[in-house]
């Protein structure tokens, strides 16, 4: 077996933390308690600012704290087992967590970095068991995984797509990977040249079965942030501001309707916390369709719903973001980021260790 490691000469992440300073985020009561009581805290991507945020409940009640992580373009993260990755403008970043005997908090540090160019990365995820990472890039209009001798390596592209470079026909933005394999992706059109997709308007979009290569759901507006739960496969539709999810007879059930374009979707249990955003500031059609639709949203919201009975928890209201990207529930009641100093920087160390017999056999075949 394989075994995770940090070393370092001295824990510095324990200063570094206390010398942050967090940003006080308003939340209703109700949802306050139900992250305090169940020990839960929210990783944020902001791909406009280039942040990402991570929202712990504070002391008192009504009220939230945030470490924040700079990272131009950040959109996409996936977390599992003490491991965090984020897509950024130009590659992925993988933390690791330092505090993983504590069952209450995670201190995320820097462990490396993936260059990729600037591909539109807009969703991550690990792919199979082997702890490869993969990747929606959606300039190039195709799933990829990162590799060890070139920037990414493509594993799956759309058929309809023509043109096999940076030409983002479909404008992919989503992929949920469903137990035994099959993966689903959110895409805006399903044209086949460049940036074709922005003839489909914004109600063109596609829930898609990659795996077995064919349209699922057609028509949709902006669809964004699939996600695999309790069974189903859960979306938005960014434009409609809807939270939907698949039925067995293959059409959609819109499950709550939102005052904000949707976009950033995770569900811990029957919880979901959705990304409520502005309408963005460019001058188009689009964008004068959207306003008429979501006239009063003029600040950034995460909205909690019960998906079990439609039940509304309540809002955290962050007027500090222009637009949420994504989010994603993290099992852990406070969450920060620490950055070493100049000092530490090259004196703390992340590493597997095989631990297995079968690790001198492997090294005697290679």
């Amino acid at each position: 077996m394989e075994r995770y490691r940090v070393l370092s000469g001295e824990p510095w992440w324990n200063g570094r933390i206390k010398s942050q300073e967090y940003v006080a985020v308003r939340c209703d009561a109700p949802v306050w308690r139900y992250m305090r009581e169940n020990g839960l805290s929210l990783v944020i991507c902001a791909r406009q600012s280039g942040e990402v945020m991570f929202l712990s409940a504070g002391p008192d009640e009504g009220e939230c704290f945030s470490s924040m992580l700079p990272l131009p373009g950040a959109m996409g993260a996936c977390l599992n087992d003490g491991i965090m990755i984020v897509g950024g403008s130009d590659g992925v970043i993988v933390l690791r967590d330092i505090s993983n005997a504590d069952p209450n908090t995670s201190v995320f540090i820097l462990a490396k970095r993936h260059s990729t160019g600037n591909v539109g990365i807009r969703d991550v995820s690990w792919s199979g068991g082997e702890g490869r990472i993969r990747f929606v890039n959606t300039m190039f209009s195709s799933i990829c995984e990162l590799d060890d001798v070139s920037g990414f390596r493509t594993v799956w592209r759309p058929p309809t797509v023509e043109q096999v470079d940076p030409s983002d026909s479909v404008h992919i933005n989503g992929m949920a990977t469903v137990p035994g394999g099959r993966v689903v992706v959110t895409m805006l059109g399903l044209g086949g040249r460049a940036a074709n997709w922005r003839e489909s308007g914004p109600d063109g979009g596609v829930l898609y079965d990659a795996s077995g290569g064919h349209a699922i759901l057609s028509n949709l507006s902006l669809p964004h942030s699939p996600v695999w739960s309790g069974g189903k496969i859960w979306f938005l539709e960014s434009g409609r501001g809807i939270l939907c999810h698949l039925k067995e007879n293959g059409h959609k059930q819109v499950q709550g309707e939102f005052d904000g374009v949707a976009r950033g979707l995770s569900i811990a249990e029957t919880m979901a916390a959705i990304g409520l955003s502005p309408v963005r500031k460019a001058d188009d059609s689009i964008r004068h369709l959207m306003k008429g639709r979501f006239p009063s949203r003029t600040s950034c919201e995460v909205a909690l719903v019960d998906i079990a009975s439609g039940a509304r928890l309540g809002g955290i209201y962050l007027p500090m973001l222009p637009e949420i990207s994504s989010l994603h529930w993290h099992r852990r009641a406070a969450t920060f980021f620490a950055t070493p100093a100049a000092e530490h920087g090259a004196a703390y160390f992340t590493y597997r260790e095989d631990q297995s017999s079968t690790a001198s056999d492997r090294l005697h075949r290679s």
